[in-house]
């Protein structure tokens, strides 16, 4: 079984993430597609139809994608795990610069949940 490398958030509202309980970065995960094969082929296919996202890292239950946002090109992180045990896929979206991010990395998890659900289909 693989540990979960996700960190939860820092202390400021600029991150979302599956596994942090404080209120501002909560947010739920996302399916588990019955393997972690099938997970990973989704979450591929979702994150290369974003604009200026790029994968970084792909190691068994993990991936980690890059992004730059739209205006002034800050980038952003996002990581996936796959939890097998809990037949969840862990979430974390999170801006490397600045306090607040006016919640765009709350929007981009949804947006992801919601190409999830196209993708389950």
């Amino acid at each position: 079984m693989a540990k979960n490398p996700i960190s939860s958030c820092p202390d400021k509202p600029n991150c979302v993430c599956s596994t942090d309980s404080t209120a501002y970065a909560k947010i739920s995960p996302l399916p588990y597609q019955g393997s972690i094969e099938k997970t990973k082929e989704t979450i591929i296919k979702i994150m290369n139809s974003m604009e200026r996202t790029e994968m970084k890292k792909n190691e068994g239950p993990y991936l980690h994608f890059t992004t730059k946002t739209r205006l002034l090109r800050f980038t952003d992180d996002i990581e996936f795990f796959i939890d097998e045990e809990n037949k969840a896929t862990q979430v974390k979206s999170a801006s490397r610069t600045g306090h607040s991010d006016f919640s765009v990395n709350r929007k981009r998890v949804e947006h992801i949940r919601a190409e999830w659900q196209k993708h389950s289909q």
